[in-house]
């Protein structure tokens, strides 16, 4: 992007294996206001973030506009935040089950178990959080149709099973229970000030590499210049 335009990353509280991990969205977006006013103490501040981390990115132009500031507000690939009720007496395990293999009763394997891991602390975070109106513009970066992903998530999820990995296991289920609900194009019921979604090429992560991220890089800078 060069020097004209300065980028600064943050990183997850907890990563460094000695903190504890945030569990509250809030909290993360507060969190991380308070390491970018230690580098630039007031706005305008041109915010983004990738995949979860767009959720966060939405939670601080929140709390900073709360504040009186300006927020230029991009979200990169980031499904919307959906909130689904519980079923009384239907476990996890239980929905896992059915997804895979469309029966109730089906066995998973002898090492199944939810991860406890900052992958864990992160979902139930997210499934807390009640996202609001926002009263700025949203800028959405998408990579493949939303149509192709139930294929992608069950794809997943299925080599998850097959590898004995089940870490990302919940995350994929309420995925796919919830597919209509977390389409990222639904931003725009919370976009009071405008929205604007960009398509771009790549997969969730390949969008990133350095045969992609040029793309990214200049709808990212676009939106910082049409804001200034």
């Amino acid at each position: 992007m060069g020097a004209d335009y300065p980028f600064y990353g943050l990183q997850a509280k907890g990563l460094n294996g000695k903190d504890e991990p945030l569990r509250e969205v809030a909290t993360m977006a507060k969190h991380y206001i308070d390491a970018i006013r230690r580098v630039q103490a007031q706005g305008p501040y041109h915010l983004g973030g990738w995949s979860a981390g767009g959720l966060i990115a939405f939670e601080m132009a929140q709390q900073l506009m709360e504040m009186g500031e300006s927020v230029n507000l991009v979200l990169l690939d980031s499904i919307y935040p959906a909130r689904f009720p519980q079923e009384s007496g239907i476990s996890h395990e239980a929905r896992l089950r059915e997804i895979l293999f469309g029966i109730e009763s089906a066995e998973l394997p002898e090492n199944y178990e939810p991860a406890h891991t900052l992958r864990a602390i992160w979902d139930e975070a997210a499934a807390g959080y009640d996202a609001k109106p926002y009263p700025g513009k949203i800028t959405l970066v998408l990579t493949e149709s939303f149509a192709q992903r139930k294929e992608i998530y069950m794809a997943r999820l299925k080599q998850r099973i097959a590898e004995k990995n089940f870490r990302r296991s919940a995350k994929l289920v309420r995925m796919l229970e919830g597919l209509d609900q977390l389409n990222p194009a639904n931003w725009v019921d919370l976009a009071e000030g405008g929205f604007e979604m960009v398509p771009t090429s790549g997969d969730h992560h390949s969008f990133l590499y350095r045969e992609n991220c040029q793309h990214v890089a200049q709808c990212i800078m676009r939106c910082i210049d049409s804001a200034d």
